[in-house]
């Protein structure tokens, strides 16, 4: 019985796993507009598809008049120490309602406040 213990115990020793690291983003990042007219929020994040796992990638849009707040989240887990040298985007999209004009609409995320109308295209 003890034998089977050592054993036991040996073979579990040898079975580490690397831990995962975890990276969150909440109501921050960079704002752009895609092409159909929806904000993406980009957490400026480069995956490795070997190491990184982009597990939730969630945005909501709350219009109120000429009040559009935006509400992000974006959760990140690492794991592993030799990672390939692609680079995967961290984004998520908020899909917006119609908006007639959009140089009225004053966007709120996080501690940026800017004018729909200005945001930029997105290169991505």
């Amino acid at each position: 019985m003890r034998a089977a213990l050592v054993l036991f115990t040996a073979l579990t020793a040898c079975n580490v796993v690397d831990p995962v690291d975890v990276t969150e983003f909440v109501n921050e990042g960079t704002l752009c507009t895609n092409a159909n007219g929806d904000v993406v929020v980009d957490w400026q994040t480069c995956l490795s598809s070997s190491c990184d796992t982009l597990t939730d990638a969630e945005c909501t849009a709350t219009l109120d008049g000429t009040d559009l707040a935006l509400e992000s989240y974006g959760r990140i887990e690492s794991q592993g120490l030799e990672c390939t040298d692609d680079c995967g985007f961290a984004v998520a999209t908020c899909t917006l309602p119609t908006i007639a004009d959009p140089t009225q609409i004053t966007v709120t995320h996080g501690t940026t406040t800017v004018t729909l109308s200005d945001l930029p295209d997105c290169s991505i």
